[in-house]
């Protein structure tokens, strides 16, 4: 629903609404377990750590910078803590990228 709002219809504030509900959604839905393995935990931890890049990218739209670094670090505490060192670097790379746009707007 989210996609149609920010692909279709430009409607970025709306995007955001239903982008919140499903980021709400698969946080629930991936909720880390007792008994859960190592491999389950880490495939839900990147669930959830790609919903808050999908998050952050329509707030980086809206150029909502606290809200976009508040996902962006939330997605790199997970990844850091699956080793994925390849995201944590790109995503380090966008919370460069939004220190930059913080500077431009002061």
């Amino acid at each position: 629903m989210s996609r149609i709002y920010e692909d279709n219809l430009n409607d970025l504030p709306s995007a955001v609404k239903y982008r919140l509900l499903k980021h709400d959604a698969t946080v629930q839905i991936n909720e880390i377990l007792p008994f859960h393995d190592s491999q389950e935990i880490e495939d839900r931890n990147c669930c959830v750590a790609e919903s808050h890049l999908q998050l952050a990218d329509i707030y980086l739209k809206l150029h909502d910078l606290e809200a976009a670094r508040r996902s962006l670090t939330a997605a790199k505490k997970l990844y850091e803590g699956m080793d994925w060192k390849n995201k944590v670097v790109d995503i380090e790379e966008k919370l460069s990228a939004v220190d930059r746009q913080e500077q431009d707007t002061e």
